[in-house]
Order: C-alpha cells, then sequence, then structure tokens
C-alpha cells in the first residue's frame, strides 16, 4: 500500500517508550556481540501498578555498521502480566537498507533500500478461570514500512485468536487479513482456522493420542481459473498419534465451495477426504509421507445449465519426502503422484507425477554472511502431467532460489 499514513496506535506507542526511557537507567550489554558493534544508547525502565502490573521499557540503539542489517534503533513496551485480566505489548524497529549495508562491498546493481521501519503491536484480554482455563483473546497488528530512493511502500497485518485450553480440551479460533496455505496438495487459502482438540489416552514414552475438530473458511486459489477467489469451506475430523521422534494422523476432510450464479457445475455437491500421513524425524534423517484417497463428481455429469452430478469418482494420491541433513548442506527427495490442486471443482482432471531433488545450502551461506540470514537452494524438477483432455504433458526444470534478509 504506498503513501498510506501510519496508524496513532504505533506513533503512541513509540511516544511512550521514548518518554519513559528518559527516566531509565542505563545497562551494559551482555552479549558478544557488544565488541563489533558502536552502541549509542541502551536504557531500561521498570515500575509496576496496583491495577495494570508490571511495566517494562527497554530502547536500545546501534551506530549503522556496512554489511550489517542490524536495527540501528529498538525499542519494546509491555505493561501488565500473563495473568492479568489486560496485557499489552509493543515494539519498534528501524534497520537500515541496502544503500548502507552494501557500503565498502562489490554490487552489480545500485543499491535502493534507504531502510525500514516496524511497528508491532499486541493486546490480550483474559477472562477469569472457566471449566479449568482462563478464556484469552489475542489482537495483534503489524506495521512495516520501506524506503527506497523512489518512494516508499507500506504493508500492514492484523490477526485476531480465541483460545480456551485445559486439562479436557484445547480451542482454538484464528482470524488474518492474510490468508494462509491450507496445504500444498490442495488450492485453498484461508483466513478463518478454527480447532477443538480432545487429548485422549497415552503419555510421551507410548504416543499421546488426540481427536480434533477442524474448520476453515477460504477462497479457491486459482489465478487462471474463473473458479479463482471463489469461496469454500473445509471440515474435518483428525485422529493425531504422536511421539517425540514421529507422528502419524488420519483426517476425513469435507470441501464445499460456495458456487455463485452462472459458473458450470453450481449443483455439484462437496467432495471428500481421507488421508493419512505419517512422520519420522530422528535428527540427520527426516522422512514425512502421506496418501489421499479422494472422490468428488465427475467432469463428464456436470451439465452447462447447473443440475446435479449423479456419479463420483475416486482415485489416489500421494506425497513422500526424505531428508538427509551433512553438516552444511541438506539433501531432499520428493515424489507426488496424482497431484492435482483443483481436485474439487470442476475443472479438476490436470493429474500430475512429480519427482524433484534440492539441495539447501543455507546453512553453509550463514557461515559466511550470519548477520545478513541469507538462504540458498538448488532444486531439480521432473513432472509428467495427464491433462483433461488426455493429452499428456513433461517438463524437465533446474532452479536456483538466493534470498537475503536484512
Amino acid at each position: 500500500m504506498m503513501g498510506s499514513r501510519l496508524p496513532p496506535g504505533p506513533v503512541i506507542a513509540v511516544a511512550t517508550a521514548v518518554l519513559l526511557c528518559a527516566c531509565a537507567t542505563p545497562q551494559q550489554r551482555d552479549d558478544a556481540s557488544a565488541a563489533s558493534e558502536l552502541s549509542f544508547v541502551e536504557v531500561r525502565g521498570q515500575a509496576r501498578s496496583p491495577v495494570l502490573g508490571a511495566l517494562d521499557v527497554k530502547l536500545d540503539g546501534t551506530a549503522p555498521r556496512p554489511g550489517s542489517g542490524n536495527a540501528l534503533l529498538r525499542s519494546n513496551v509491555s505493561v501488565g502480566e500473563r495473568d492479568r485480566p489486560v496485557r499489552y505489548e509493543a515494539s519498534y524497529a528501524v534497520a537500515p537498507g541496502d544503500a548502507i549495508t552494501k557500503i565498502g562491498t562489490n554490487v552489480t546493481e545500485t543499491p535502493k533500500g534507504l531502510g525500514r521501519h516496524r511497528v508491532d503491536q499486541r493486546m490480550t484480554l483474559q477472562t477469569p478461570s472457566f471449566g479449568g482455563a482462563p478464556v484469552a483473546l489475542g489482537l495483534s497488528t503489524e506495521v512495516e514500512r520501506r524506503w527506497t530512493t523512489t518512494g516508499y511502500a507500506q504493508t500492514q497485518r492484523e490477526r485476531a485468536e480465541l483460545r480456551w485450553s485445559s486439562s479436557l480440551a484445547h480451542f482454538n479460533l484464528q482470524w488474518s487479513d492474510t490468508a494462509t496455505e491450507l496445504e500444498p496438495a490442495t488450492a485453498l487459502d484461508c483466513n478463518v482456522q478454527g480447532s477443538v482438540r480432545v487429548p485422549l489416552t497415552g503419555d510421551e514414552r507410548s504416543g499421546r493420542q488426540s481427536l480434533s475438530l477442524l474448520g476453515h473458511d477460504c477462497t479457491i486459489r486459482a489465478a487462471n481459473s474463473r473458479y479463482g477467489s471463489l469461496a469454500a469451506q473445509n471440515w474435518g475430523v483428525a485422529y493425531a498419534w504422536e511421539r517425540p521422534s514421529q507422528s502419524s494422523r488420519i483426517r476425513v476432510s469435507k470441501i464445499n465451495p460456495v458456487w455463485r450464479e452462472g459458473l458450470d457445475g453450481a449443483a455439484i455437491e462437496s467432495s471428500y477426504e481421507l488421508g493419512v500421513s505419517h512422520a519420522i524425524d530422528s535428527g540427520d534423517w527426516k522422512a514425512k509421507a502421506r496418501v489421499a484417497l479422494r472422490q468428488a463428481a465427475t467432469w463428464d455429469d456436470v451439465e452447462r445449465n447447473g443440475s446435479q452430478a449423479n456419479e463420483r469418482d475416486s482415485y489416489w494420491t500421494t506425497d513422500t519426502t526424505l531428508t538427509r541433513k551433512l553438516q552444511y548442506i541438506a539433501v531432499s527427495a520428493i515424489w507426488v503422484s496424482g497431484a492435482d490442486p483443483l481436485w474439487f471443482t470442476p475443472e479438476r482432471g490436470d493429474r500430475r507425477d512429480h519427482f524433484g531433488v534440492e539441495l539447501d545450502f543455507s546453512d553453509w551461506a550463514r557461515t559466511w554472511l550470519p548477520d545478513l540470514t541469507p538462504s540458498m537452494a538448488m532444486r531439480w524438477d521432473w513432472s509428467h502431467a495427464r491433462l483433461r483432455d488426455n493429452s499428456v504433458s513433461r517438463d524437465n526444470r533446474l532452479a536456483v532460489n538466493m534470498a537475503v534478509h536484512w
């Protein structure tokens, strides 16, 4: 979002931090990085209120250093304690752009980033104990603005969470203005996610068991389809068995798109999936596998006038990943069979078999650029797809991905 004004809440939080820090007592830095950075301010203040509880304020700043993306100024404000009815937290940070971090380095392109700042706020409201545990409502917002040589851009994210957790059950309901992917195998992005998890018998040694009810309010993710951005609900029930080194899960789910008038297949029935997954983590070796049986109405039975589909089609899909972690490199092999993210819409039918090998050099890159948290990976993919018109498509692809965060 370009050119929008910063909300008054973050400005008040930052002003409060600066004012309170003026009365705080300076403290010495303890971390090992202090020797490599010039700290020009570091103060901290604490107080206590009989109504709100603890008040904690912290402010620290460092001089800009070429090649470092560390924040130049950071402040944190927290009011209240975790067991209080109201708790408020805010943080503010200013960091340099590549125009500063790349000083003295060989660059092929002219740096454009001048700097950025970020404001995070979170408020938690908590009721007295109900059924063995309090009910908590959390509200949070994140605002980030980046300045470049051509202007500035601002992003804002908001989130709300309602939760209740006791020895009997765990309830969680989340809303976010930024949709998250339900899973790679299904083209759904969800803004609302809810779950009720009931612990069953078991312990850490034999494996903890639980039963969950799941619900999601989503939109269909399909950029080049007439069904893109169409609303859909996903409901399911899952049984999980978990141990420290491995876990298993069985899930039955239902997808119910909310069809609009004029769309082909407006009267198509809901689609169903039965999935079984297992994951193993032994440290250097990691493996996960998933097998699913899907059932959806056949495309040929959906007429242009939106009549009811009379028949259903069932097929299997699998997804397997094996990862070996070495000292500085992680090697992964991925096999996917029968992949069709739009399997629950009339545009289903493009089933793809896929095999890939990925080399992740991120740990090795961090030994050379620890302050910039780089990520670097190389991946080769082979795929074989059978489209709805029974034509066959094959593809080979080699990709190299590199990113540096500052």
